[in-house]
């Protein structure tokens, strides 16, 4: 039975119940007089009309139909509460950090420009800026690291715009550990900061105290 037949049939029981009860209190005034009888039902049909008229302004829930303000707020609520990436440029500064006991991986490189991913050992235009893009978790492997940052020739490269903190499901179901999902980053190599030739890059995290340990493996960039 659909929705409307349904809502119809409880007005229709209101108005029954509703005749009843007004021809009863009726009956006391009026005494077996038929005027009972009719100031019960010209009540009962205004009665009746308002409905109609209240559910016709209201109009019926459709497939489709805009979004409530109730539903609204939710949505917006919910994106709220999703965790973003944090701006960590200023966590990472000029160093050479040693290899560590921590986990990560660089998925991709990508022209910042128009975000299309390029294969590893492309040659790269040393004068666009091109964006790192993967996860790293803190040496303990517990947890989250407070930033992710960009290792070139073994040093820290300092002073690029750098978050972290990107929810990452595949890695903290890989490790088991679901303290480890807000691992993801984004590091950008900022246009002419390396000169043309070779480089290694590797991702170290930096970790709640203060340490900055080597997670990734190396892999070579190549700048014309």
């Amino acid at each position: 039975m659909s929705s409307t037949l349904l809502h119809a049939s409880f007005i229709i029981i209101i108005l029954i119940f509703a005749f009843v009860a007004i021809r009863q209190v009726g009956a006391l005034f009026f005494k077996g007089s038929r005027r009972a009888d009719v100031a019960a039902a010209f009540i009962v049909i205004a009665f009746g009309l308002g409905l109609l008229v209240g559910q016709r302004k209201e109009g019926p829930s459709e497939a489709g139909a805009p979004v409530t303000a109730a539903a609204s707020s939710g949505s917006a609520l919910a994106g709220a509460l999703a965790p973003k990436p944090r701006d960590v440029s200023m966590e990472c500064v000029s160093g050479r950090p040693p290899l560590g006991g921590g986990v990560g991986n660089v998925d991709s490189i990508a022209r910042q420009a128009d975000a299309k991913v390029l294969p590893w050992g492309q040659a790269l235009d040393p004068a666009i800026p091109y964006t790192i893009v993967g996860w790293a978790v803190a040496p303990s492997r517990k947890s989250v690291a407070v930033a992710a940052c960009l290792i070139i020739d073994g040093h820290t490269l300092g002073g690029v715009a750098s978050q972290y903190g990107t929810p990452r499901p595949d890695v903290a179901t890989s490790l088991q550990n679901d303290a480890t999902r807000d691992s993801g980053f984004a590091i950008t190599i900022p246009a002419n900061a390396l000169r043309p030739g070779s480089h290694n890059m590797q991702i170290a995290a930096k970790s709640f105290d203060g340490s900055l340990l080597i997670v990734t493996g190396a892999h070579e960039l190549v700048f014309r």
